[in-house]
């Protein structure tokens, strides 16, 4: 099992530089953690998984960040912190989307479609 799972993970990287390989360069930081200070008592701890140098040459997408978006997800935060504070959590009231990827659900719940 050790060699099959050696060669899986050699597979794996020889697969990842034959895709990403020419770009490594460009490559500042990876698994970046950030902590961000919403206000008094809410602090929000991460991790960005890639900066990468931009080349001039190439063309690049982003996304504009404004002040009313930055304001509203802070207010977002706030919120949470709030709840979470109050201990105001409530259940979604049936199972969806959002139950299904959610890490933490087996503590609110029983996933409907694995049977017991």
């Amino acid at each position: 099992m050790t060699r099959q799972l050696r060669n899986s993970a050699r597979a794996a990287i020889r697969r990842y530089l034959r895709e990403n390989g020419a770009g490594l360069l460009n490559t500042l930081y990876s698994e970046q953690p950030i902590r961000v200070h919403v206000t008094p008592g809410v602090t929000v701890d991460g991790r960005i998984d890639l900066i990468k140098r931009l080349d001039d040459s190439a063309a690049s997408q982003r996304e504009v960040i404004n002040e009313r978006l930055l304001l509203d997800i802070r207010d977002k935060i706030l919120d949470a912190g709030d709840a979470l504070r109050e201990n105001r959590l409530p259940r979604k009231s049936q199972w969806c989307d959002t139950c299904a990827r959610c890490d933490l659900v087996g503590l609110c719940r029983d996933n409907p479609t694995v049977a017991p």
